[in-house]
C-alpha cells in the first residue's frame, strides 16, 4: 500500500509491517525491495525491515534458534489502521511461542520525515520469567549516481563513504547524517544503543541499522533481556533535507 504526504511517498508492506520504497518527488531515499544475484544467489534487497527477535545469527546453542534478523521480516501482519500517511500492522503470536504475544509496527509520513516504529508486547503465561531480545531496523539506503557520505551529525566526524568495503562496521548511535550526493540530507535519529554500517553493493545501497542492544549479545549475559509480561518499544526517525 502506498502513503502520501505533500512530495513523499512510501511503498509498505504487511510482510513485517516493512518498508519497500520510501522517495522524493519520485527520487529514491529508502529501497527499492528486489531480488538481486550476490555470488550467484539471489538474496532479498532494498527492503527496510525490523529485525525481531534478534538482529544478526544467532549463535549455536540458544535456544530456540532463530533465522538470521529473526521470523518478523517474513511474517504477513494484519493491517489495522490506515490513513493516507500512516499505515499500522499487527501481529498475534501463538500462545505457544516463547517469545511475544503481540507485535504492531508502524508507518508514518509526516512532513518530510520516515517515521518507524516497532512495539512488542511480552505479554506471556507461561514459560521464563525473561526472555532475550535483540531488535533493530534494517534500512537500505539508495545511493545516488554522485554517492553517499555518513557523518557524525554532533561531531561532524565522517564515518563511512562511497567506497565503503562489505565489512560491517559497528558505531555508537548517535543522530547521523547522510549526505546522498546532488538529492539531499536524511538525518536519522533513533534511541538505539549502536547502529552498523554495512553493504555487498556500495554502489547501489548502504544499509545504516540502528540496533537495539549490542549486536552479537543475543542470548548472552551481556545481552538484553525483557521480563515477562512488559513492553518493548523501539524507534526511527529519518527526515529529508532536499539538496
Amino acid at each position: 500500500m502506498w502513503l502520501r504526504n505533500g512530495d513523499f511517498s512510501a511503498l509498505v508492506s504487511p510482510q513485517g509491517g516493512s518498508v519497500l520504497l520510501w522517495q522524493y518527488k519520485g527520487r529514491r531515499l529508502l529501497g527499492p525491495a528486489r531480488m538481486v544475484e550476490i555470488d550467484g544467489e539471489l538474496k532479498k534487497r532494498g527492503e527496510t525491515h525490523w529485525c525481531y527477535p534478534n538482529f544478526g545469527s544467532v549463535r549455536e546453542g540458544v535456544t530456540p534458534h532463530f533465522p538470521q534478523h529473526g521470523y518478523l521480516r517474513n511474517a504477513i501482519l494484519r493491517a489495522e489502521r490506515r490513513s493516507e500517511a500512516h499505515a499500522s500492522f499487527v501481529a498475534i503470536i501463538p500462545a505457544v511461542s516463547p517469545t511475544a504475544k503481540r507485535i504492531w509496527t508502524e508507518v508514518r509520513l509526516q512532513g518530510s520525515a520516515l517515521d518507524m516504529e516497532l512495539r512488542v508486547a511480552e505479554g506471556r503465561v507461561h514459560g521464563p520469567e525473561k526472555i532475550p531480545v535483540l531488535p533493530a531496523l534494517h534500512p537500505y539506503f539508495a545511493v545516488p549516481p554522485d554517492g553517499i557520505a555518513i557523518t557524525s551529525h554532533s561531531k561532524g566526524e565522517v564515518l563511512l563513504s562511497s567506497d565503503f568495503t562489505v565489512e560491517p562496521k559497528v558505531v555508537p548511535a548517535v543522530p547521523l547524517t547522510l549526505d546522498l550526493r546532488g538529492l539531499g540530507l536524511v538525518t536519522m535519529d533513533s534511541d538505539a544503543e549502536n547502529i552498523v554500517l554495512w553493504s555487498d553493493n556500495n554502489k547501489s545501497y548502504i544499509c545504516v541499522e540502528p540496533v537495539f542492544g549490542q549486536p552479537g549479545s543475543y542470548g548472552s549475559a551481556k545481552g538484553r533481556w525483557v521480563k515477562r509480561g512488559s513492553m518493548v518499544t523501539c524507534r526511527v526517525i529519518f527526515t529529508f533535507q532536499p539538496a
